[in-house]
């Protein structure tokens, strides 16, 4: 008896799309597999963003799950590639579920990435890793191997370089002789080795000669990259001068050895001061990637300090800089030397270590960004700017609703949620009236949706005293007007005079019960989140807009035979768990579960997972922590040292963390300038015949689902209990099921056709894991034609001798151009009237 014999069709669809989990898990859609028959790589490939997304990720987003997860870990990645699906099937764009995902705390490093070209489940995987405790086991125990970076030139600061998520660092260096001019550099390390990638020019920026010894630096803040192989970026600060310095990293199509360096290097200005009284303190990313806005913060000023917003003056790379938007802050209450410094561009931050106070300010989202990420302009002149200015003045209130007359609104719906144009007395709404708009019930955005989301998103929550964000009428008059203006037009020019200036931003104060002894910021979070060390605890203080709550996570940070105080503190990510604690002789790593719980919830104990000695006579300055997330990640602590036995030429010292015998490479995009079918490349049969079937499957399953939704499932197995399922159901549901069976026979025969011929010829070449992928794929896809292509097209055929001709958009030999078609494809399609 077969398995359709005894097994609903919904039944058997649901059994075979957990089959294709397991193949997208295992990296079959990658593309990519090693020489030797290994494993597939989780190396993004050139060419293979090119072929179509499935299920709305792309193919590679389930290549990269293995790379950086354990096995129990990659639940987490399913259960996160469901909640996209379930989102999807209600009918939201992309942007706008990115942008409701971006309001979850600490999943908007996902959203951010993912909003980047970066796949939302490797972002996703890579901050499970991070913060779920497996990426702390990478540091567990001693060192591996202990070795020196030695360059020259580079310009010390409190970290010696900035760590990107590819296993790579970067830092500043002057390669000039004292008697010349300066020629400032940025020099992009491999970690793994210990060797230099190459650097990129500051001279590339229009004052970038104008720097002048001694060279200080006042901050270097790398741009959160989640991808590998994707554009880096950093923003740096120093005298007068912020530049951008973005690079990628890769093999040339010229290098015949294909070597691995720093490729298409670019340094943009962002601000040069000319004169006045303004010192510069730091610039920093606000957002994602490489062309996210940078946050500049400047002090002296006669008014107080003042945060300054920049942006691209368009979507090409090569566009420069523009001011957008100022940001004013209030002075102290009590004068003070300490200098601010921005993170993250989310906040501004007054400490220094030996004090037991501390000064803040959360800066909002910039006008610009936050009209860009609603999907409505790019200027600060534009809607996009107005729509973000009006929800700084959107207020709450509660929904009145009752079982007899509902809620009493004539509703509009429009992308910038419910518009109300009139409010009945009965129920009556006490904090709605007519000309405002709801773009926001129960925590759910309204905004940036069609028509039909809005609806089912508002049906869904709508609740008597379910509470709605409201933005007043006045400004939705503002509103209407710019977007009607812009409509218009051709979209407004970015200019120097188009500057946004807000209110100004009152400080916050906060007093610790101890002195300060080391902090550092996890900005990314939301509220910020300061990490310190006061009395050998750490304590965790949320930056809220209310001021800073504050809870102890550690006790003892500093154990014997360690001395205290503790003098530097490290993030490894600012959604990882672990900790880097320095003192004057060594470094002890932690992990801290307490970092990434939510504020006020019960979390695991902390953990001494390694500790780190000086060389002999040398006394700890700074230090970095880094992991590069691979099959093999390889985890790095650099130290920047004092003392006689110190490197005075530039180096510094790096201890390794790994697991097994050899030290892991730095796994990198391999050369962009081959072509032809290769593994990875568009002309893979596997890539190509694993994202084409996975959309025909996907849009089986959702044409189902919504005829089951309507009808209830099949009741029974077979052809007979299927067509008279299939004659309950009405047109427009039983029509899309038709259609995405009747397009999925072509698409599977082509798929087994092309797959056959690749073992045949290419495939013979590949890994043998490469060629077992595409003979299990060839199975399912022969197992889902026989299962549920040929019987509900057999069911669709004698539901159609029944009925009327004109009741069903079908042809006559329907099952017989099944069989030819799978005869065409050398296969025998076995089960077609079972």
């Amino acid at each position: 008896m077969t398995e359709q014999a005894t097994t609903s069709v919904v039944e058997t669809l649901g059994r075979l799309r957990k089959s294709w989990e397991a193949y997208a898990l295992s990296g079959l859609g990658s593309g990519a597999a090693d020489d030797e028959g290994g494993a597939a790589a989780a190396v993004p490939q050139p060419g293979l963003s090119e072929v179509k997304d499935w299920r709305g990720i792309g193919a590679l987003t389930h290549a990269q799950i293995p790379a950086c997860l354990p096995i129990q870990e990659r639940l987490a990645a399913r259960a996160a590639s469901r909640a996209w699906c379930r989102a999807t099937e209600h009918g939201p764009a992309k942007a706008a579920w990115l942008k409701a995902l971006s309001e979850a705390g600490l999943l908007r490093i996902a959203a951010a990435a993912a909003s980047e070209g970066s796949g939302l489940v490797a972002s996703y995987t890579r901050q499970r890793y991070l913060g779920g405790g497996a990426g702390a086991k990478v540091f567990r125990g001693k060192p591996m191997e202990h070795g020196e970076m030695k360059v020259g030139g580079r310009i010390r600061f409190k970290q010696p370089v900035a760590s990107f998520a590819d296993g790579s660092a970067a830092a500043l260096a002057d390669c000039a002789p004292p008697t010349l001019q300066p020629d400032v550099v940025l020099t992009i390390y491999d970690m793994s080795s210990l060797t230099v990638f190459g650097s990129v020019p500051i001279s590339g920026a229009k004052h970038g000669k104008s720097v002048q010894r001694p060279l200080t630096m006042t901050s270097l803040q790398a741009a959160r990259i989640s991808g590998v192989g994707e554009r880096q970026a950093c923003v740096a600060a120093m005298q007068k001068l912020v530049v951008v310095f973005s690079w990628q990293l890769g093999g040339s199509g010229d290098d015949e050895l294909g070597n691995i360096g720093v490729r298409e290097g670019n340094a943009e200005e962002v601000r040069w001061l000319e004169g006045g009284k303004d010192v510069l303190r730091s610039a920093a990313f606000v957002g994602a990637g490489c062309a996210a806005p940078v946050a500049v913060l400047l002090e002296g000023g006669r008014d107080g300090p003042v945060v300054e917003i920049y942006c691209k003056g368009g979507t090409q790379s090569a566009t420069p800089y523009v001011l957008r938007e100022v940001v004013s802050i209030t002075k102290a209450k009590v004068p003070t030397s300490v200098p601010g410094v921005l993170h993250g561009g989310s906040v501004v931050l007054w400490a220094n270590n030996g004090d037991r106070a501390i000064d803040f300010v959360r800066l909002q989202p910039p006008a610009a960004l936050a009209g860009e990420e609603a999907g409505m302009g790019g200027t600060s002149t534009g809607v996009g700017a107005v729509f973000a200015r009006a929800r700084q003045a959107a207020r709450k209130g509660r929904l009145r609703v009752s079982a007899e007359s509902g809620a009493g609104l004539d509703l509009e719906a429009s992308r910038w949620g419910y518009i109300v144009e009139e409010v009945e007395d009965d129920p009556g709404q006490p904090d709605i009236v007519a000309g405002d708009c709801i773009f926001s019930i129960g925590g759910q955005a309204l905004h940036s949706l069609d028509e039909e989301t809005i609806h089912w998103r508002f049906g869904r929550n709508i609740a008597d005293g379910v509470e709605v964000t409201i933005l007043p009428a006045d400004h939705m008059k503002s509103i209407l007007a710019a977007d009607k203006g812009t409509s218009e037009s051709n979209g407004p020019v970015v200019s120097q005079a188009a500057v946004h200036r807000g209110d100004q931003i009152k400080r916050q104060h906060f007093v610790f019960s101890a002195r300060i002894e080391a902090w550092c910021v996890a900005s990314i979070r939301d509220p910020p989140r300061l990490v310190a060390v006061t009395d050998n605890r750490l304590v965790l203080a949320d930056m809220s807009d209310d001021g800073a709550i504050t809870q102890e996570a550690l006790v003892g940070v500093a154990r014997a035979p360690w001395k205290r105080p503790v003098e530097r503190l490290v993030l490894l990510d600012e959604a990882s768990d672990v900790l880097l604690a320095g003192v004057a002789r060594g470094v002890l790593l932690w992990r801290v579960p307490a970092l990434v719980a939510p504020f006020g919830k019960a979390s695991g104990d902390a953990e001494l997972l390694a500790a780190v000695s000086m060389p002999a006579r040398c006394n700890l300055v700074g230090a970095s922590l880094g992991l590069s997330c691979s099959s093999n990640p390889l985890g790095w602590v650099a130290a920047d040292c004092s003392g006689a036995g110190a490197n005075t030429d530039g180096g510094f010292d790096v201890w390794h963390f790994f697991s097994g015998r050899n030290r892991p490479m730095i796994q990198l995009a391999p050369s962009r300038g081959g072509a032809g079918k290769k593994p990875g490349l568009k002309g893979d049969a596997v890539s190509q015949g694993f994202a084409t079937v996975g959309i025909s499957v996907d849009a089986i399953a959702a044409a189902m689902q919504a005829a089951v939704s309507a009808a209830g499932g099949p009741p029974g197995a077979g052809t007979q209990s299927t067509r008279s399922w299939l004659s309950k159901l009405r047109q427009d549901r039983m029509e899309p099921l038709y259609s995405a069976i009747e397009k999925a026979e072509p698409v599977c025969a082509d798929a087994v056709r092309e797959l056959r011929r690749w073992l045949r010829a290419e495939g013979r070449s590949a890994g043998f894991a490469r060629q077992d992928g595409a003979r299990s794929l060839i199975a399912w896809t022969e197992e889902l034609r026989r299962l549920i292509v040929w019987p509900m097209q057999a069911a669709f055929q004698a539901e159609a001798s029944d009925s009327d001709p004109e009741d069903l958009p079908t042809r006559e030999s329907i099952a017989a151009n099944a069989r030819s078609t799978g005869a065409a494809a050398g296969t025998v399609p076995r089960g077609a009237n079972q």
